[in-house]
């Protein structure tokens, strides 16, 4: 190593160890951030001036890693490397860096109580990837992934007010965010659209709370549920404009669909694959191909006080949906207000019936012998 090379070096740490002394650690294009990060302790902020920084960092001890507001947002980019920022320690904040280019994720985060707010990651297989809990996930613009937000085995996490854009692959999939074998989140609203599948994604999750999330135009669903998904809590989204439909609940069980608008998807809300015990209330569904869509053995579940209007079908059961309560809703200017060709299923409760704007003094529901004895006038 040549002495220029030496002093260079010297004169960094020297520079790192004289503003550390301050609790601030500047670093600047042609310097490194993992040497700033090392340098630093605990407690202290590492804050990254304008420009591209090529490399992976790690970061194993609770500081603050951020940008500078002056300029451009620096970027770190990752070269095709597995991650470009890999984060081990608790307490870990990262805030207004553009974060790219990383073959397995943008951002890691393998602890807790980690803040993430203020980032841009773009052009990565997961750009945040949660493998801790208790973490804050907030107001990151996540695009032009393969995944957008990705969470596993994962607890009490928040996910708040992120724009996912784009989460794609070059040849189909993916989704915005996920969840994979992960309890007890909070996903917030969050924008999300133009997902290769899904916008929101449960796997083997439960009691998460899906709240305010505004989700248009993904290839697939706007929120999905599969493979035992149970008693989680989907309110008051705005699920526009996808593809095969606005809210699916496969092989999922106690969940609560509640004051949802689902507007003009492929179908409305869709349960489907022996989808027990379900709540679907309050919600406005217009617009759709079939707007409350039961299949293949959704037995025991309850439709509610829903505004159901203007989609091809109102409230479709197929021949294998049985013992469901159907009730309250109001069913105005459908091609079919209703069609039941299942097995017992309910469409009053021996005093509430449902509320047409196509009345009988009795309503015959096509498809069956089902009858609403207390039909209403919409």
């Amino acid at each position: 190593m040549s002495y220029a090379r030496i002093a260079s070096n010297a004169s960094f740490v020297l520079s790192i160890l004289m503003l550390s002394a301050s609790g601030l650690v500047y670093v600047q294009p042609d310097e490194s951030i993992q040497q700033a990060v090392d340098l630093a302790s605990p407690g202290e902020v590492v804050q990254i001036m304008a420009g591209t920084y090529e490399e992976w960092i790690t970061l194993n001890k609770s500081i603050v890693l951020r940008g500078s507001n002056e300029g451009a947002m620096p970027i770190i980019d990752a070269q095709g490397g597995d991650i470009a920022l890999s984060i081990l320690a608790d307490g870990v904040e990262v805030r207004g860096l553009t974060i790219a280019n990383a073959q397995v994720a943008g951002i890691a985060i393998y602890s807790s109580g980690v803040v993430i707010g203020g980032n841009e990651v773009v052009d990565c297989a997961e750009g945040i990837s949660i493998q801790g809990g208790d973490n804050m996930i907030e107001r990151n613009v996540v695009r032009e992934n393969s995944h957008g937000i990705v969470l596993h085995n994962s607890e009490n996490n928040t996910v708040l007010a992120n724009d996912l854009i784009e989460n794609r692959a070059q040849l189909g999939g993916d989704c915005g965010i996920v969840l994979r074998r992960s309890n007890n989140n909070s996903i917030w609203k969050n924008n999300i659209s133009s997902s290769g599948n899904c916008a929101i994604s449960l796997v083997s999750s439960e009691k998460n709370s899906i709240l305010g999330n505004n989700v248009s135009g993904n290839a697939w669903y706007g929120i999905y549920l599969t493979e035992m998904s149970n008693e989680n809590d989907i309110r008051e989204n705005a699920v526009a404009e996808n593809g095969r439909g606005g809210i699916c609940l496969e092989d999922s069980r106690e969940n609560v669909v509640q004051s949802n608008i689902v507007r003009a998807n492929g179908k409305g809300i869709i349960l489907t694959y022996d989808s027990y015990r379900n709540t679907l209330r309050n919600n406005t569904v217009e617009e759709n191909g079939r707007g409350i869509h039961l299949a293949f053995h959704s037995n025991d579940n309850l439709i509610e006080g829903n505004a159901i209007l203007q989609n091809e079908y109102g409230i479709y059961l197929t021949f294998s949906t049985a013992r469901n309560l159907i009730v309250g809703n109001r069913l105005v200017e459908n091609g079919y207000n209703a069609y039941d060709e299942g097995i017992r299923n309910r469409w009053d409760d021996g005093t509430i019936g449902n509320y047409y704007s196509d009345l009988e003094t009795v309503y015959n529901i096509p498809g069956s012998e089902s009858v609403d004895r207390h039909p209403q006038r919409a």
